[in-house]
């Protein structure tokens, strides 16, 4: 029988959050607890991430199951049985919520999930719905950048990283102080060998604080409290890292079962129907999902059709509600057999217009090559072939009279353009040589830097 995961715990720090009087609920900042393993605790980001902009509109969630595995960066990610054990340890793990609210002491408890399913490569999953309000108040959710916790392989830095984040923003840029009960308690540094400071400082704080330092997009360093010459409790300080620090961040992730999935989200946000999306206030998580559901090209139809209408006066709110109004309604906006015939015919001019600019180029390249070639022949030659050729083309009608012009010794023309004649026009003909297709296309890359694809070659 699966033993019962310990609850979560989630106090209050009033000191910890200068934001609590703006809250309309006075709801501080949430420290969850580290009961949950590494991969566990991942999986709940990566669902939270995924539902995020649904969780007060929708109850049950889905993705597919690949893309979750890609995001996670998961070694196991072809093991069904690993991801359903996940699942069922988030819906057998109680979150904890000790609330002030309206003067009074407010306990609540729930679990991270109601229901989990998976069918057909997808996963389902939902939110109580007390804990779904919780998790959308941007005071007590923390954006978990997904990059970031692939690269993280342990689990104490995971909970720090996260329980950190949100003080990188604040007027004092630190957590306040933790007692080391609490500190222990959050990052689930709950083993024996812990009551050691020693121990939890060797073992459980560098550890993670390097971690968090070298693979993350923060900075996070510790104070320490002592009291009687022991340390009672820390304070960590926390700072975004700069441009060039985060440049200098390794890119390799550890535990990747989908290499390619690396740059997939990056790749998404570098495309144009993602651009479009943003631009009219789409949220980067709506707009991944848009994406992924409907495909590029039936979100460019969707923003080109809200701004041909935009520009005709006839939506009353914003774009962007727009848009989501057309989609929550299943509007289909794909193109008219027209219109596509239309584009094809335009494309098929464009082709034809590219590939002609293509044999142009490559005409100049395959010149600019056979000079390159006659040039190199030129500086090879010796005094004694110069002198060789030069008597040669003495005796043509071109060059007949011109030795007087010429110095044997240093193998020049006094004249410029007797060797203009003698060494461009003379000796190319002389000098020239049939080249292989294969030292053209390994000049091309090397010296032009252009795919010899591009031409078909």
């Amino acid at each position: 029988m699966r033993e019962k995961k310990k609850s979560h715990s989630l106090e209050i720090l009033p000191k910890s959050s200068p934001s609590v009087e703006r809250l309309k609920k006075g709801v501080g900042a949430i420290h969850s607890s580290g009961n949950l393993t590494l991969v566990q605790r991942k999986l709940a980001n990566v669902l939270l991430y995924s539902a995020y902009d649904n969780l007060l509109s929708k109850r049950t969630h889905t993705i597919p199951v690949p893309i979750m595995c890609a995001m996670l960066g998961w070694e196991a990610s072809n093991r069904i049985d690993h991801l359903k054990e996940a699942l069922a340890a988030l819906q057998e793990t109680r979150i904890e919520f000790n609330l002030r609210e309206d003067g009074q002491d407010v306990w609540e408890s729930m679990t991270m999930l109601s229901y989990a399913h998976i069918k057909n490569g997808v996963c389902t999953w939902r939110y109580d719905e007390a804990l779904a309000e919780k998790l959308y108040d941007p005071a007590m959710f923390a954006m978990i950048n997904l990059q970031v916790q692939r690269r993280i392989d342990s689990a104490y830095a995971l909970n720090l990283y996260e329980n950190c984040l949100r003080y990188k923003d604040t007027n004092t840029g630190s957590t306040g102080l933790w007692t080391l009960k609490f500190f222990r308690e959050i990052v689930g540094a709950t083993a024996s060998y812990c009551d050691d400071f020693r121990l939890l400082n060797r073992k459980v704080i560098k550890p993670a604080l390097e971690k968090i330092n070298e693979v993350s997009d923060i900075v996070v360093s510790v104070e320490y409290e002592r009291k009687m010459r022991s340390v009672a409790a820390l304070k960590f300080h926390v700072r975004e890292k700069t441009e060039d620090e985060k440049m200098a961040m390794p890119t390799a992730l550890p535990g990747m079962s989908f290499p390619e999935s690396t740059d997939e989200y990056q790749e998404i946000r570098n495309a144009p129907a993602f651009q479009a999306l943003r631009k009219h206030g789409i949220t980067e998580r709506l707009a991944f999902a848009w994406i992924r559901e409907r495909g590029e090209q039936a979100m460019l139809d969707l923003v080109a059709y809200t701004e041909e209408r935009d520009a005709n006066k006839q939506i009353k709110t914003n774009t962007g509600a727009y848009m989501k109004g057309l989609i929550q309604a299943g509007a289909e906006l794909g193109k008219s057999d027209y219109q596509t015939q239309k584009e094809a015919v335009i494309h098929s001019k464009e082709a034809q217009g590219r590939a002609e600019e293509n044999k142009e180029q490559l005409k100049a390249l395959e010149e600019k090559y056979r000079k390159h070639l006659h040039l190199s022949a030129l500086k090879a030659l010796t005094i004694e072939e110069r002198n060789a050729h030069t008597e040669a083309w003495f005796n043509t009608p071109k060059g007949a009279g011109k030795e007087l012009d010429y110095d044997a010794k240093t193998g020049l023309f006094r004249d410029g353009v007797n060797s203009a004649n003698f060494n461009y026009t003379y000796l190319i003909d002389v000098l020239a040589r049939p080249y292989t297709q294969s030292a053209f296309k390994a000049w091309l890359e090397k010296a032009e830097k252009i795919n010899p694809k591009k031409f078909g070659l």
